[in-house]
């Protein structure tokens, strides 16, 4: 057993040998009921169409919901939904299609790397949102069918969906997707691949620890400023630590994270971001046990290395610079408005309207900041940075949703701290 592929094989072996009589046949049912879906589509279509002309004529009138016509809802699982999607250059494949009952939590895996689809119809003038726990991941609004495919900030174990004005008989569904074996180009070894672009950053060169051996190194050429390093350790051992240092010196550390549920996206891990001037230097990844322990080899069950990307495209705020396009629950963002403070110490405020669709929340802050969100469907959110001292960190805080209007607020917590708000929209 020499790779995370083999140990993940055998434990599937080992999992398909429990007895769980009906799991085969609710797979089953599931993809014949898509099957049938699809099929009577493709064959009822004109003569629904011509069914409900004449139903129109015959009664005079159609059914009315707040402004709008509201046609009766069908059954969700008749959305059409594509076989397959790409979430940031990786591919996946549709596994199931399931309605649901609003407010339901529904299972889509242990917390795995899945993609999630709402589906809805019936709305009328009202909307529906998938949520996972208090995080809001995606909206399907009136004149709408489905949402773009989603992911959770740390995987998605479970999602649940719900209604807000919408008629009686409007349903929700899922569409679940989950990886195939593909990788997204970039450097690959084994399950996983440092991309060839995370946003605004391009990768140049990655290596990963050989067994064996405690660390792997990537020699770069040019200012640090303009590069930024990805770590990453997946692992069955307890207490493993990835860590990385530039030109001999220690820059940060990463706990490892469990390997059944770390992603195939290499540079999920941690990332550093060193200043210096121009060269060639070397950063080096290497993996210990518990803090401040030394240099251990690595073992089977285990996988890290480290990439070198380079960014393409910045911009500065209160000194930081943040990148102008970025990645989060499965879509790219790019960077639309920066809601500066008028002084240090005071807060941000800012009003957030998406009719015109999503939007992704961020900030920058120095000396710690407490940022809130409140929305008219989904409530108050929250996101918080306990920093101090000089140094700048910019976070992605969460998604405001379509179809809504939000008043954000970010508070520093020093008396003189800074912060700034970063709007992005879909890209």
């Amino acid at each position: 057993m020499n790779t995370l592929h083999d140990l993940r094989t055998t434990l599937g072996r080992e999992a398909a040998g429990f007895d769980d009589t009906e799991r085969h046949g609710r797979a089953a049912a599931v993809h014949q009921r898509v099957r049938v879906a699809r099929r009577r589509r493709a064959t009822a279509a004109a003569a629904a169409a011509a069914v409900v002309l004449v139903a129109a004529v015959a009664t005079g009138g159609v059914l009315l919901g707040g402004s709008g016509l509201v046609e009766p809802a069908g059954p969700v699982t008749d959305v059409a939904v594509p076989e397959q999607v790409e979430v940031n250059g990786f591919p996946y494949e549709l596994d199931e299609v399931r309605q649901v009952a609003p407010g339901e939590d529904v299972s889509v895996g242990t917390g795995e790397d899945v993609a999630v689809m709402l589906l809805a119809t019936g709305l009328g003038d009202g909307s529906a949102t998938l949520s996972t726990g208090d995080v809001a991941l995606a909206r399907v609004l009136a004149g709408q069918e489905r949402s773009a495919p989603v992911t959770g900030p740390h995987g998605l174990a479970y999602v649940s969906g719900d209604l807000d004005d919408a008629p009686d008989g409007a349903q929700i569904g899922v569409a679940v997707y989950r990886p195939t074996d593909e990788l997204a180009n970039g450097f690959s070894y084994d399950t996983v691949v440092f991309p060839s672009d995370i946003g605004d950053r391009k990768v140049l060169n990655a290596a990963f620890i050989q067994g064996g051996e405690s660390s792997a190194s990537v020699v770069i050429r040019g200012r640090l400023d303009d590069f930024a390093f990805a770590d990453y350790c997946s692992t069955t051992q307890p207490d493993l630590t990835i860590n990385v240092e530039v030109d001999g010196e220690f820059f940060g550390s990463t706990q490892c994270q469990e390997f059944m549920t770390a992603s195939r996206n290499a540079a999920s891990g941690g990332w550093s971001q060193p200043a210096g001037g121009p060269g060639r230097h070397v950063v080096r990844a290497y993996l210990t046990r518990g803090d401040g322990g030394g240099e251990v080899a690595l073992e089977p069950g285990t996988l890290a290395g480290i990439g070198a990307y380079r960014w393409t495209a910045r911009r500065d705020v209160i000194g930081q610079p943040v990148p102008e396009t970025v990645e989060w629950g499965g879509r790219r963002w790019m960077l639309e408005d920066v809601v500066d403070q008028a002084a240090p110490g005071q807060p941000v405020e800012t009003t957030v309207d998406t009719d015109s669709g999503d939007r992704l929340l961020g900030y920058v802050t120095r000396g710690g900041v407490d940022v809130w969100w409140n929305g008219g469907l989904v409530g108050r959110a929250r996101d918080s940075f306990p920093a101090t001292g000089s140094t700048t960190y910019d976070r992605l805080a969460g998604v405001l949703l379509a179809g809504d209007s939000y008043e954000v607020t970010a508070t520093p917590t020093d008396a003189n701290g800074r912060a700034a708000l970063l709007i992005y929209r879909p890209v």
